[in-house]
């Protein structure tokens, strides 16, 4: 939906030109009346000039509601916990070249189980800044120009979600009820086969390599460019993402602190029919340089129908196998939900948090018109001995209801020891994206 805006000077004009007229000594014109009365409104601040108005204003958002049951082992009742978020978006169109963009985020906080464990799926930590049972917050805020110094490229200042390479060491995640955001300047410009982009950021939220939410400022800066390769022997053509992070803060890191990260995300489709895989590989080095550690994850994606071919009752199943390995912690602010499991067993340092390597198989199929399912089996090996020993199993299903509402459940039986009692959620979800 586009609207035009009537300027603020001119609104309020009009609804308070009545006071305004009573105020002026007698004898003063219309034209003048006016002008004193709006003058605070429209005068310019000092060293900036008169704005445009926007050409075009766009709205958009979405609401949901999610519940989870929890049945974690050794604990006397179930935990429950039903928790809404809405997004109401705001883009501006000032001029071809020009744009700004507000994203204002209400929600109740996420979660209020078991606080001396973070690990949990659904406790508040790093990213969360408050267990408040309500909050909301302006959650984005840029604006963005194109050719701004007459180089072709374009340049976004402000606020906003932001993602290095694949998300597994910086990232945002929309599964939080306030994703993570990013303050500072990002500029891009593309030609041809490759896009540069540079970024200069402040992590507001105050991130995991900082000691969790709370502990000081953290400025992160670096860059990576896109490059097309096309017809590779064996790979066909790759989508190729090199970065480089680095990472400072104002208090004192050691040498468990990571500082640098020199890596690269990749992505294409294999020459066989129906095959597609991604893969990432980062060096993560601390300030003194002293220690390296590495890590990699893999992801293949097979269309079982396009390999196949037709399947009965147009099953259309996939078949997704990852694997996934950290010698420690890697991480920032990674997108951590559901990257190994719907438990969120890692917590969130996701894959690359050094807790347990990881692989999994995920099969998806649809059922019936208009529904999609999937059963995933994820398997965690503990690292240096004191992580993650366990598996997890994943049933997921979702549809569009009437109205365009849409919904999803998910359950998860979890053994975090080999023979241990289980641990199981159930999540369920309604949304309406508008």
């Amino acid at each position: 939906m586009k609207v035009r805006l009537l300027p603020l000077a001119a609104v309020a004009a009009i609804a308070m030109g009545a006071q305004g007229f009573a105020q002026q000594a007698q004898g003063d014109d219309l034209d003048r009346a006016l002008a004193d009365l709006n003058s605070p409104l429209t005068a310019p601040l000092p060293g900036t000039v008169d704005a445009p108005q926007s050409n075009s204003v766009s709205f958009s958002g979405y609401a949901r509601a999610r519940n989870t049951w929890l049945n974690p082992a050794g604990m006397a009742s179930n935990q429950k916990a039903i928790d809404v978020r809405i997004v109401l978006n705001v883009g501006f169109e000032v001029t071809p070249n020009s744009r700004a963009f507000l994203s204002f985020n209400g929600a109740e906080g996420w979660g209020t189980i078991n606080a001396s464990a973070p690990t949990q799926m659904n406790q508040p930590g790093a990213n969360n800044p408050t267990n408040a049972a309500d909050t909301g917050s302006l959650e984005q805020a840029w604006f963005q120009a194109d050719d701004l110094v007459g180089d072709g490229g374009t340049a976004t200042i402000g606020r906003k979600f932001f993602t290095v390479g694949s998300g597994r060491i910086v990232g945002t995640d929309e599964w939080d009820q306030m994703p993570h955001a990013y303050s500072g300047i990002w500029y891009a410009n593309g030609m041809d086969d490759w896009n540069l982009n540079l970024f200069m950021v402040q992590d507001i939220f105050f991130g995991m390599a900082d000691g969790g939410f709370g502990n000081g400022d953290i400025d992160l800066y670096g860059f990576s460019f896109d490059y097309h390769l096309k017809d590779l022997p064996a790979l066909g053509d790759v989508n190729l993402t090199p970065y480089i992070l680095r990472m400072s803060d104002r208090n004192t890191l050691t040498a468990a602190n990571y500082k640098n990260w020199y890596g690269a995300a990749l992505d294409g489709n294999l020459p066989v029919a129906g095959m597609s895989y991604d893969a990432e590989l980062v060096w993560a080095r601390d300030n003194a340089m002293s220690t390296t550690d590495s890590a990699w994850a893999v992801n293949l994606a097979l269309d079982l129908e396009q390999m196949i071919g037709e399947m009965p009752e147009s099953l259309s199943p996939t078949l997704e196998l990852g694997m996934a390995s950290a010698e420690n912690s890697v991480v920032i602010n990674p997108s951590y939900h559901n990257s190994a499991g719907l438990y969120d067993l890692l917590g969130r340092g996701g894959v690359w948090g050094g807790a347990a390597d990881t692989w999994q198989a995920h099969l998806g199929i649809t059922p019936m018109e208009g529904w999609d399912g999937s059963i995933g089996y994820i398997h965690f090996d503990q690292n240096n001995n004191s992580g993650i020993d366990g598996w997890e199993l994943d049933v997921e299903v979702g549809t569009e209801l009437s109205g365009n509402v849409q919904a999803w459940l998910g359950w998860a039986m979890v053994d975090q020891n080999p023979n241990s009692s289980k641990d199981y959620v159930v999540y369920g979800q309604l949304g309406l994206p508008f």
